[in-house]
């Protein structure tokens, strides 16, 4: 096993409300608990040049963004932008949370809809820059007609270079095979999204928690070897048990903790 850690972000959708009200306040807060990265979600709620300014006063970097598919597969001039804004902030890593079910609904949609997504992997490595793809709870579906799921499916008939952004809690809230879709995503698995989960409770748990059902040991055990990860992404989205700011706090404390020698 590799000796260098692997650094750990924060996805902002689990502060979202809080961001909403305060960018600067916000990032300081999830800075000082030890945070070294952030991913944003969803279409951009401050201008590029404040959201830089703002990441580099508190010394965190923009480690990806969960950018909406209409800015990256509408027009040319649409992702244009969408690459400039990305340039200021310091991103380099434009993954898609989410697309039309009819674009994903039988292996014909699916082996389209790579067709699109390469052509954008190509588009953005002109740039320097990466797309993929993150996981919901339907993405665990069987194809129809096939062994398929739409997961496997999307990561067998995209490029190499296109990152299967697994969301752990998510993937076991789909009834997953959460570890057998991680350990054949060897070199895909470049960001991944550590968010715990509970068959009884869902998502009110705690990284490390007993009701928590997530395999860490196996996880990050793999990405640190064959995975190809270079940071993990913490997300907590439960407001049943804690504050917005308290549960991602507990939460890499938690992980420090409990497998901090595993990271």
């Amino acid at each position: 096993m590799s000796n260098k850690k692997i650094p750990v972000g924060l996805e902002l959708y689990s502060v979202r409300n809080t961001l909403a009200k305060e960018l600067e306040g916000t990032l300081a807060a999830v800075r000082s608990y030890g945070y070294v990265a952030v991913e944003f979600a969803g279409h951009p709620q401050y201008e590029a040049k404040r959201t830089a300014e703002a990441l580099k006063a508190n010394d965190l970097y923009c480690c990806s963004w969960h950018v909406p598919y209409d800015l990256l597969l509408t027009s040319d001039e649409v992702l244009k932008n969408t690459i400039e804004f990305h340039n200021i902030v310091g991103n380099k890593y434009l993954v898609i949370p989410g697309m039309p079910h009819e674009w994903m609904d039988s292996l014909d949609a699916i082996k389209a809809t790579s067709e699109k997504l390469d052509k954008l992997s190509e588009k953005l490595a002109a740039h320097g820059m990466f797309t993929g793809y993150h996981n919901h709870t339907f993405e665990y579906t069987k194809l129809p007609g096939t062994d398929l799921t739409i997961w496997s499916a999307l990561r067998e008939n995209t490029n190499p270079n296109f990152i299967m952004q697994l969301d752990t809690g998510n993937a076991l809230a789909g009834d997953a095979d959460v570890n057998g879709e991680l350990l054949k995503a060897a070199g895909r698995s470049q960001i991944i999204h550590l968010k715990p989960y509970s068959r009884k409770n869902g998502y009110a748990t705690m990284i490390g928690n007993d009701d928590d059902d997530i395999d860490y040991n196996t996880i990050l055990k793999f990405c640190k070897n064959e995975g190809g990860t270079h940071i993990y992404v913490i997300e907590y989205e439960s407001a049943v048990l804690y504050s917005d700011l308290d549960g991602v706090r507990i939460a890499l404390a938690s992980l420090n903790e409990k497998f901090g020698d595993l990271l």
